[in-house]
């Protein structure tokens, strides 16, 4: 399995929710009376927390009706239905992924920070594959023989 084909299955909600456990915000003790935490100040981590939070959760329901759109009535995904659904979902996870990057993690969250942005590029770059392979079977024709 390639790179992209792993960190396309991975889960977004998974990954944060380990991140978020790791990332809490208990004090782990006091500089100049500041709650710290392993990752920053609580007051810095609280804040990338509420940046990133709502739009994590958008990229996980996003990711769901992906999900349940590709899959349709047949009960199984089809190519017809990725190239639909990803059509439909590329440009929104693009808006989601640059107003990712226009938020400012704690110094010591920025490696993590790059994971998600990664998990999320990736999954743009299975769409483009997706799209791509289906705009060229749609040029050939369902009649054409694989090169494979």
């Amino acid at each position: 399995m390639g790179k992209t084909a792993a960190f396309a299955k991975v889960p977004l909600k998974l990954a944060l929710v380990c991140a978020w456990l790791l990332a809490g915000l208990g004090g782990c003790g006091e500089d100049e009376g500041v709650s710290q935490t392993p990752y920053g100040s609580a007051d810095q981590v609280r804040a990338y927390r509420l940046q990133t939070n709502p739009l994590i959760d958008w990229v996980n329901s996003l990711e769901q009706e992906v999900q349940r759109r590709a899959v349709g009535a047949s009960g199984q995904a089809t190519a017809e239905n990725l190239a639909a659904v990803y059509q439909y979902a590329q440009p929104l996870l693009q808006d989601a992924r640059a107003s990712f990057d226009r938020i400012a993690p704690p110094p010591r969250l920025e490696e993590l920070h790059r994971d998600m942005r990664q998990v999320m590029s990736l999954r743009l770059e299975a769409y483009v594959a997706v799209l791509e392979g289906w705009a060229l079977q749609q040029e050939q024709g369902p009649n054409a023989q694989s090169d494979t």
